[in-house]
Order: structure tokens, then C-alpha cells, then sequence
């Protein structure tokens, strides 16, 4: 028996949910969506698109993504080529009112047995002016293991933090060594010994406080020791 469809063609089609644990209200409008054949142990061209709305706070967006679904069944792999994820988004909570967000990317995912794995690579994802290229795996995903090596162009910090204080209004108490420490014995230690994260990125040009800084390398190594 082999499966073969035509394709999945869904049109303007509308979802709208209340969570009302957190008070929220979501919005799905307008969603798209398009495959190519679909056959078994074949690749699947996908296209998706919708428009996305968020009550509180209020922020409402476009999303359209493509790429190309592919199965190996006897190696139980999923992947994904080609993809490309391109986003806006607009609410008073962005920096200038607004975000524009795209992501290429190609996905691997070990979907049998154990460990399960997760592999981007190559990844390039973009916001506004700042390009991040390089690659990221999660080789065992129940130990939460990752693993991955990046690059950023460059990136204005000062541009996603609310703006200073005005003259006049309060300025928030400055922090002491001993409001320092208070805050960072808060930090749940049993959780960062399980972690197993070891990776690398490189900044290009960084900009933070007015100050810029170029060719900065951060290094993060969290493991386990016996």
C-alpha cells in the first residue's frame, strides 16, 4: 500500500482561543496553507502563512514560512530544506513600535528512539539590522544537552531597552553587593548543574550602555562533573 496525496490546500481559515489562567486572548487569522504531492518516502514542498494577534500586550503580526518536508522512515529522521521563516510584527511593546524577524535555516530532528536529537545547521536568522549565522544541535534532547557555534554581525543593545529615566521621576535604588548577592542566591543552582550546554559565539560590533565594542567572543561551557 503506498499513500499518495495531491496536496493540503487550506485557505483563510480563522482560530481564536482564551487562556484564562493568564488572562490572554489569541488570534489566528487569515491562515494559508500549502503542500506539493504528497507520497510516502517522498519530500513535501510546504508553504504557510497567517496573520497572529496577542491581547495583552497588544501585538499583532504576519508570518509566512516555506520549505521542504522530508521523512526517512527506516532512520526515523525528520527534515526540514530550505526553510525560511519571514515575520513582522507591531505593537507599542517593540522597540520603534516594531520587529522584523527572518530565519533561514535547514532542520534535522532524530524522531526514534533514544537519545533524541536536533540538529540546525546551517542557521541564519535576522532582526531588523543584525544577521546571527552558524549552527546549533541539541544531541540529546531529554538531558537538555546543546551544543552550538554562532556568529553575529553586529547588534545595538540599547536599541531593545526601555528608554532612561526622565528627570524628575524616581531613579530605581542602585544595586549594592548585598542586593547583588540577594539576587543571585534566587538563581536555582540544582538546575544549572544539570545543565549541558557547551558552545561559542562571536560578535561582530556590539553596542551596549553607549559603549561599542567589536570582535567580542563569549565561550559557555555547563557540565555535569562526576
Amino acid at each position: 500500500f503506498v499513500l499518495a496525496v495531491g496536496g493540503l490546500d487550506i485557505k483563510d481559515a480563522n482560530l481564536r482561543w482564551d487562556d484564562a489562567s493568564l488572562g490572554q486572548r489569541f488570534e489566528i487569522n487569515n491562515l494559508s496553507i500549502q503542500t506539493g504531492a504528497i507520497r510516502a518516502g517522498e519530500p513535501v514542498d510546504l508553504e504557510l502563512a497567517l496573520d497572529v494577534q496577542v491581547g495583552d500586550p497588544a501585538i499583532s503580526g504576519q508570518i509566512a514560512a516555506e520549505g521542504t518536508l522530508g521523512y526517512d522512515q527506516a532512520g526515523q529522521v525528520l527534515r526540514v530544506k530550505n526553510l525560511v521563516v519571514e515575520s513582522e510584527f507591531a505593537g507599542e511593546q517593540l522597540p520603534g513600535g516594531r520587529a522584523r524577524i527572518t530565519l533561514a535555516a535547514d532542520l534535522q530532528a532524530d524522531v526514534g528512539g533514544k537519545p533524541n536529537q536536533l540538529v540546525v545547521k546551517p542557521l541564519t536568522i535576522r532582526l531588523d539590522d543584525s544577521t546571527l549565522t552558524g549552527e546549533l544541535a541539541v544531541p540529546d534532547i531529554e538531558a537538555q544537552a546543546l551544543r552550538f557555534d554562532l556568529a553575529l554581525d553586529a547588534i545595538d543593545v540599547d536599541r531593545y531597552l526601555p528608554p532612561e529615566t526622565k528627570p524628575g521621576n524616581a531613579a530605581p535604588a542602585a544595586a549594592t553587593p548585598g542586593t547583588a548577592a540577594a539576587g543571585a542566591s534566587e538563581v536555582p543552582n540544582e538546575a544549572l548543574r544539570r545543565l549541558d550546554v557547551v558552545g561559542r559565539m562571536k560578535i561582530g560590533k556590539l553596542k551596549v550602555a553607549n559603549v561599542n565594542l567589536t570582535d567580542e567572543i563569549g565561550r559557555a561551557s555547563c557540565r555535569e562533573r562526576g
